[in-house]
């Protein structure tokens, strides 16, 4: 009789074609959801996962739907972070591979270091027999991955409220002070007694914007009449999705993740990569060169004008700040052969979007240079 192979997704669509919802994880939704793009996602995730080797597969799978060892579920915070890092795992595995690579998981390292712990993957292409070490990293600033946490904890309390006749946007979140409290229930109160007031007497003012003032953040939004909207999906929301603006930490984020795996795993014999994914928006191939090799200020002469003092433009010039992962105020981080900086890859439904760029060391022990067609290189 022949043995099922293990699949990623149960293959129950009891969500059905609903939004996903902020108090929800990634793969949760995934797995309910009956929206035929988001089938499609599942069909790509589980052609990827049967890919994968068997030996690492009930592993993998545990970490993408933010399972312990037992079978219980994590704490939803801890669902997303895993999923998020599993999933990247999954996406530079099977990078690998279309690049025509071997890849052990996991590969020991003992004979060389004595080490416990391992890169990810070792990779060996198979026309050329090029081999190369690959540590895959999902890298956020650790406040915004709080504010971030906390800014969907306000979501789902606002889409939560009931309001047939209005919605709520949000305008602009704000962390005030070091020292916040993440709670929600006094703005909920605040919302809801702003919404009597608004149907009771319909006013421009009472559509907003509105501040709400909370222990050390600050929220501002504005209500829109919900006749004036398209066809909401069922379950009829509360909230709709505003543009927004939020701090971008993408060169810290980077930098960080090179210095904590740099030299974690001691010497290797082959080139190392690190791969990493900062889930911003903005990660461009400039952006990538400052965080490796420093930015860059602009010096100005001081001239007194006018009775007071600026800055002389003409004698201005720039001058290199030796903050680089790279390259400070000498070489570090030599054993690191490459970078590859994935952008805009905020999770599965993103793929066809998400660009992957690659960076290698100059300084680097041991360079990075494949006798085989790679990821186009920006340097």
């Amino acid at each position: 009789m022949c043995e099922s192979r293990m699949r990623l997704f149960d293959g129950v669509e009891s969500l059905g074609d609903r939004t996903i919802l902020y108090n929800e994880s990634g793969f949760d939704y995934l797995q309910g959801s009956g929206r035929p793009e988001m089938i499609r996602v599942k069909d790509l995730l589980e052609s990827w996962f049967s890919d994968y080797p068997d030996e690492n597969k009930e592993a993998l799978r545990k970490r993408l739907r933010g399972e312990k060892q037992n079978g219980q579920k994590h704490k939803l915070s801890l669902r997303r972070s895993s999923f998020q890092q599993a999933f990247f795992e999954l996406y530079v595995y099977t990078l690998l591979r279309r690049l025509g690579c071997n890849v052990v998981v996991e590969p020991n390292i003992g004979h060389i270091q004595g080490k416990d712990t391992s890169p990810d993957f070792l990779a060996t292409n198979d026309s050329t027999g090029y081999s190369f070490y690959v540590e895959a990293t999902v890298q956020t600033d650790g406040r915004a991955q709080q504010y971030d946490e906390f800014e969907r904890e306000i979501k789902a309390t606002l889409d939560q409220l009931r309001c047939p006749d209005f919605i709520v946007c949000i305008d602009q979140f704000r962390i005030t002070s070091k020292q916040w409290t993440p709670s929600t229930k006094r703005l909920a109160r605040y919302v809801e007694k702003r919404l009597l007031e608004l149907r009771a007497e319909p006013s421009a003012r009472a559509f907003g914007p509105l501040t709400f003032q909370g222990h050390g953040w600050r929220l501002t939004f504005h209500f829109e009449s919900r006749s004036e909207q398209e066809l909401w999906v069922k379950p009829t929301r509360s909230l709709k999705e505003t543009g927004s603006t939020r701090a971008v930490y993408d060169t810290e984020n980077i930098r960080k993740a090179i210095k904590d795996k740099a030299s974690h795993y001691g010497y290797l014999n082959h080139p190392f990569i690190i791969a990493i994914n900062v889930r911003e928006h903005l990660v461009t191939p400039e952006t990538v060169f400052e965080a490796l090799y420093g930015s860059v200020k602009h010096v100005f002469n001081v001239v007194p004008h006018e009775g007071r003092v600026i800055g002389d433009l003409e004698f201005s010039h720039f001058q290199p700040k030796y903050n680089g992962a790279f390259r400070a105020r000498g070489r570090q981080h030599t054993r690191v052969s490459a970078v590859w900086v994935a952008s805009s890859l905020f999770g599965p439904s993103a793929i066809g979007s998400a660009d992957m760029y690659q960076f290698e060391n100059h300084f680097a022990e041991d360079r990075f240079q494949p006798n085989f067609p790679c990821l186009p290189s920006c340097l």
